[in-house]
């Protein structure tokens, strides 16, 4: 997988888009990734993503940092082997720098988190 790739898992109940933010060249075993979702007054606005950002974006939509993940490359490419994952356009370069510098804005995101994006030198 890619930094800023965007993707839905099959077969699984979740309904969310997701994209990786980390740089998995820079360390296949810690990825960070975010999903989306619609967005709503109390949920954290430090990344709000609008209609025309995005191809999948219909609505106004925010980074959910909350429940970011972070898995290991061949996690995410075993489960792409198996049709479990399916792609959707990438991120443009533009709203994947986007959302790496929001990440330090938000209130919700895991420290330890943030800490992935830090190390591999992704955001000041």
């Amino acid at each position: 997988m890619n930094a800023g790739d965007v993707f839905r898992f099959e077969g699984i109940a979740d309904i969310h888009v997701w994209t990786i933010i980390s740089d998995p060249r820079r360390d296949p075993q810690k990825l960070l990734m975010v999903n989306f979702t619609t967005w709503e007054p109390h949920l954290d606005q430090a990344c709000v993503i609008e209609v025309g950002e995005h191809p999948f974006i219909r609505g106004r939509t925010v980074v959910n940092y909350a429940r970011s993940r972070v898995v290991s490359d061949a996690q995410l490419e075993l489960l792409r082997a198996k049709g479990r994952i399916q792609m959707l356009e990438p991120l443009t370069p533009a709203l994947l720098t986007k959302m790496r510098t929001s990440a330090l804005e938000s209130t919700t995101l895991p420290l330890e988190n943030a800490d992935i994006l830090l190390d591999q030198e992704l955001v000041d």
